[in-house]
C-alpha cells in the first residue's frame, strides 16, 4: 500500500506500532501495523522514501500487508483517519510526471505494461518505460530547434544572419524526415507484434474458410458443412505463427444472391473485417469453372493477402494459370492438411513484421502526434523546394517540433493528461 505526499512520514510513523528514534530513507522496518485506538491490524514492514528518490519525486510511504481485501480495506480506512484520501486513477503516475520523474511517453508505458496480453507486449512497454522511444523523439526534436533558432535569427535580424545554404536544410530536413517514418514503421510493427496480427479467412461459401481455420487451429473451432453460409457471424481465435500472435477472424462467404436477411448481415460484416484485417487469406475453389466475382476482389487487393486455391485434388481450373501457366495462387488441398500454406504464412508475417529486434509500441496518441509532425516535416520539404521564405520555413519547423514536444509531455493541457491517465488503475 502506497502513500504519497508531505504527510505520508507523518501517517507511516502512526500506523507504525513501534516507536523508532530515527528513521532512514529507503530502509524496511518490521513490526505491528495498529489502527488509530492502538489495535494491531498486522504484522508487515513498512518504509519510508524521502523526496525525490521516489517514484512520484514526493515523500512516499509503503506497507507490505499480509493478503487479504478486509485487512487491505482496514488499513485503508485508518489512512484515511490521519488525514489521507484516495488516489485518483493513474495519480501517482501523473505525480511522477509533473514531478518531473518521468516523460509522458514512459508514464504511458506504465499503462502499456498493466495492460500487456504477452510477454512480448510487456517486453516492448518495458522498453519505452526505460525511455527508448522518449530518447529518439527527444533527440530529433533538439534538431529541428536547432534549426529553428537559425531561422528565427535570420528572420529577425535580416542580412545580418545569414541563412542555412539549401543544401544543409535539405540535409536536416531529410534527417528529420526519414528518423520521424521510421519510428512511424517501428510503431506500426510493434502494434501487429503486441496485439496480434488481424487475420481474416475471406471467400464464397463452402470455398473451404471453416475447413482452413480448423485445421491451422488444430481443433474443431468452426462449424464445417456442404450447405452454403452455414457461418452467419464472424469467429476469432487467437493462433501464435513464426513466434507472434494472429487473431483469426472466420467470416460469412461472400456471395451476390443471398435472399437471406441474416446472412446478407454477416456478407456485410466480413466486409467490414476485411477492410480492418492487417492479413487476409482469401480462400477459393479453384475446381469451379468460373473464377471468383471481380468485385470481392476489390475488397482484398490493396491490402496484405494470400490468394488460396482450394481444392487442387479435384483438378484446378484454366483462370488458376497465368499466360505462362503458373498458379496466380497458392495451390492447396485442405484435405491434404496445410504444411506448404503454414510455410507461406509464416513468410508473409515476418515480411509484414519485420525485423522485431527494431519495434516499439505507440499509444493511440502518441501515433496521431506522429502523423501531425510528419505532416508539417512534407510541408516543409515542398516549401525547402519551392525556395520559399524562411518566415514560411519556420511556421511548418514549428509545427514539427510542437508535435514531437507533445509526445514527451511538453505544451500538453489538462483535457489530455485527464483522459490518459484516467485509464490508469488506483494503484498506478
Amino acid at each position: 500500500m502506497r502513500l504519497s505526499g508531505p504527510l505520508a512520514p507523518v501517517i507511516l510513523k502512526r500506523l507504525h506500532g513501534r516507536a523508532r528514534a530515527r528513521w532512514e530513507s529507503h530502509k524496511l522496518y518490521y513490526g505491528p501495523i495498529v489502527q488509530a485506538d492502538g489495535q494491531v491490524l498486522d504484522q508487515g514492514l513498512v518504509t519510508w522514501m524521502k523526496a525525490p528518490r521516489s517514484y512520484t519525486g514526493e515523500e512516499v510511504a509503503e506497507l507490505h500487508l499480509h493478503g487479504g481485501q478486509a485487512l487491505a480495506q482496514l488499513v485503508v480506512q485508518n489512512c484515511l483517519i490521519h488525514g489521507a484520501r484516495l488516489a485518483e486513477p493513474g495519480e501517482f503516475t501523473l505525480r511522477a510526471f509533473l514531478n518531473g520523474k518521468l516523460d509522458l511517453t514512459q508514464a504511458e508505458a506504465v499503462q502499456q505494461l498493466i495492460h500487456s496480453r504477452s510477454q512480448l507486449a510487456a517486453q516492448l512497454a518495458s522498453r519505452n518505460l526505460t525511455g527508448y522511444f522518449s530518447n529518439q523523439v527527444d533527440a530529433v526534436r533538439k534538431d529541428l530547434l536547432h534549426w529553428l533558432s537559425l531561422l528565427e535569427a535570420e528572420i529577425d535580424f535580416g542580412d545580418e544572419v545569414p541563412g542555412l545554404p539549401l543544401e544543409q536544410s535539405l540535409l536536416r530536413w531529410g534527417r528529420a524526415f526519414e528518423t520521424v517514418d521510421r519510428l512511424l514503421q517501428q510503431g506500426q510493427s510493434g502494434k501487429i507484434l503486441a496485439d496480434g496480427l488481424r487475420t481474416v479467412i475471406l471467400g464464397a461459401p463452402n470455398a473451404g474458410k471453416s475447413t482452413l481455420m480448423n485445421l491451422l487451429l488444430g481443433r474443431s473451432r468452426a462449424l464445417v458443412t456442404d450447405i452454403a453460409g452455414t457461418t452467419r457471424d464472424t469467429l476469432e481465435e487467437p493462433l501464435i505463427v513464426a513466434g507472434i500472435s494472429l487473431l483469426l477472424v472466420d467470416t460469412a462467404g461472400l456471395r451476390r444472391d443471398s435472399q437471406d436477411r441474416v446472412e446478407q448481415l454477416g456478407i456485410e460484416r466480413s466486409r467490414q473485417e476485411a477492410e480492418q484485417a492487417d492479413l487476409i487469406l482469401w480462400v477459393v475453389d479453384g475446381s469451379q469453372d468460373q473464377p471468383p466475382d471481380a468485385e470481392f476482389y476489390q475488397i482484398v487487393f490493396d491490402r496484405p493477402h494470400l490468394l488460396l486455391l482450394n481444392k487442387r485434388d479435384l483438378g484446378l481450373a484454366p483462370w488458376t494459370a497465368d499466360d505462362q501457366g503458373r498458379p496466380i495462387g497458392l495451390p492447396i488441398s485442405l484435405l491434404e492438411g496445410t504444411g506448404s500454406l503454414l510455410h507461406q504464412v509464416e513468410q508473409l508475417v515476418r515480411e509484414l513484421v519485420g525485423e522485431q529486434t527494431d519495434v516499439m509500441r505507440l499509444t493511440h496518441r502518441q501515433w496521431e502526434t506522429l502523423l501531425r509532425a510528419r505532416e508539417s516535416l512534407q510541408r516543409l520539404g515542398e516549401a525547402l523546394e519551392a525556395g520559399m521564405s524562411a518566415e514560411f520555413l519556420a511556421l511548418d519547423l514549428r509545427a514539427a517540433v510542437q508535435a514531437l514536444g507533445q509526445i514527451q509531455g511538453l505544451d500538453v493541457g489538462e483535457e489530455i493528461l485527464d483522459r490518459i491517465f484516467s485509464t490508469f488503475c488506483l494503484g498506478k
